[in-house]
């Protein structure tokens, strides 16, 4: 009796637990909003499909940000200054930009603080398709 006790008591903890320390995971475009600060850009270069180099750069503070508004607006910001304006559009997973010659899209995640973007660009030199990766990587800071 006393085992079965123990079990059922054990058991109603784990699962109070589990119910009281799930937290409603956020919609994207609510969880996008706010502003962000690039800690990292990582680029992987491929030559007709193969993978011949990969790097990373990491950025110093105040060096690159971006904010997302409500509304679909938002702010570039370089070196703690603003560098410019756009305007956004999100679905599914992925965000429109535009306020640019040509509008930009990025796949994109969020992760509780963490704001992970990234696009790709190829191009065709001497019968040789460069496919380029990029993957910018931000923490929010408001």
């Amino acid at each position: 009796m006393k085992k079965l006790t123990f079990i059922s008591g054990v058991f109603l903890s784990l699962l109070t637990f589990i119910l009281t320390s799930c937290e409603k995971e956020k919609a994207l475009g609510e969880a996008i909003i706010g502003k962000w600060e690039v800690q990292s850009v990582r680029q992987v270069n491929y030559e007709n499909e193969v993978k011949v180099s990969e790097h990373i750069f990491y950025l110093k503070a105040d060096e690159m940000a971006i904010q997302f508004a409500e509304g679909g607006t938002g702010i570039i910001y370089e070196n703690g200054a603003i560098y410019g304006v756009f305007s956004w559009t999100l679905n599914g997973n992925t965000v429109s930009l535009s306020g640019s010659a040509e509008p930009i899209e990025w796949t994109v995640t969020v992760n509780d603080n963490v704001l992970v973007w990234s696009y790709t660009e190829s191009e065709v030199i001497e019968n040789v398709t460069h496919k380029y990766e990029y993957f910018y990587t931000a923490m929010k800071v408001s």
